[in-house]
């Protein structure tokens, strides 16, 4: 019973943060991230800072594919530059940038139809 209350403890804890958070009593880190092969992703801002951050953990556990939604392409350029060296042209090619301006609704909409067309699921999605 104990082992249950503490995995009710922790899940409450990791997933909905804040005051939750000092429920837990696991501390998650990245290299727990599971084997992502096939699964297909979208991470908005990716190319820099947090997102970048998010993509290529995505990449290191082996996702299919992740489309990568930010404003400059010159920016998302060089993250796939550093995806390459780090990580190997091969992840980097599992890449594809749409470059999207967020506060453009009816962009948003055509960006989601896109990626509709280019793919039959969505798995992960991580909004920066």
């Amino acid at each position: 019973m104990a082992g249950i209350v503490e995995s009710i403890r922790n899940t409450i804890g990791e997933n909905l943060g804040g005051p939750a958070q000092a429920l837990s009593t696991h501390q998650f880190t990245l290299d727990e991230v599971p084997d992502l092969d096939g699964k297909v992703a979208v991470v908005t801002g990716g190319s820099e800072g947090i997102g970048f951050g998010c993509t290529y953990t995505l990449l290191k556990h082996n996702v299919a594919k992740v489309f990568v939604l930010a404003p400059r392409k010159e920016v998302m350029d060089g993250a796939v530059d550093v995806f390459a060296k780090e990580l190997g042209q091969d992840k980097a090619d599992r890449v594809e940038f749409i470059q999207t301006d967020l506060m453009d609704w009816p962009q948003v909409a055509q960006v989601a139809e896109q990626i509709k067309k280019k793919t039959d699921r969505l798995d992960i999605l991580i909004n920066k």
